[in-house]
């Protein structure tokens, strides 16, 4: 596929730096932005309680997503440690990638307002695996490429990149059985399978 082979824009690491910078600022805004769905309660001190309690899947989603967009900055973090030059679809696979991570605020609040919906679950779930392959293509092919430094963990981090977007598919698969499965997937299975990758690393 000649037609990708963009020649090499820069193997400058203040170019680099810049990407990586910009990129962590999309990151910032969307991880803030989670929380603004959650309103404060307005009503009597005495319905405090109950009003809270309402508000427990808005909760849970803030956190579950909060927790989602600090992995997929690790990955990134990741990918830019390694990076030695890049290209222009080094640069479009990440904006494809920072398009996904600044859409997750919308799916979230989905998540807490309908949390018992298999629509929703579906659609949250697509949204979580949307930026996670994007951030494995570009680390696959920035690697292809011979964009990266050689480095003892290159495979381990190849392999969790894989795992990722995969777990993210299976928690779609069992959203319209039961939301509580794809929950299981999102915040259990996945960390214990990236433990087990890297304790396997090691």
């Amino acid at each position: 596929m000649r037609f990708l082979r963009w020649p090499v824009v820069s193997d400058s690491q203040a170019e680099i730096d810049r990407i990586a910078f910009f990129s962590d600022a999309v990151f910032a805004i969307a991880i803030t932005l989670l929380v603004v769905e959650i309103s404060v309660p307005d009503g009597p001190i005495a319905g405090l309680a109950t009003a809270l309690a309402d508000r427990g899947p808005k909760f849970f989603a803030f956190v579950l997503s909060f927790l989602v967009i600090g992995q997929f900055w690790i990955s990134h973090h990741r990918v830019f440690r390694h990076l030695r030059r890049y290209d222009l679809g080094v640069m479009w696979l990440n904006l494809l990638y920072l398009l996904g991570v600044a859409f997750l605020p919308f799916p979230t609040a989905l998540l807490g307002n309908y949390f018992h919906s298999a629509l929703v679950g579906v659609f949250y779930g697509a949204s979580l695996f949307a930026p996670s392959a994007m951030g494995a293509l570009l680390w696959f092919y920035s690697a292809r490429r011979g964009f990266l430094r050689e480095s003892p963990d290159t495979r381990q981090i190849g392999a969790r990149a894989l795992v990722t977007p995969a777990v993210f598919l299976v928690g779609i698969g069992l959203a319209p059985i039961n939301i509580y499965l794809s929950v299981f997937c999102w915040i259990i299975l996945l960390p214990l399978l990236r433990l087990l990758l890297s304790a396997t690393a090691e």
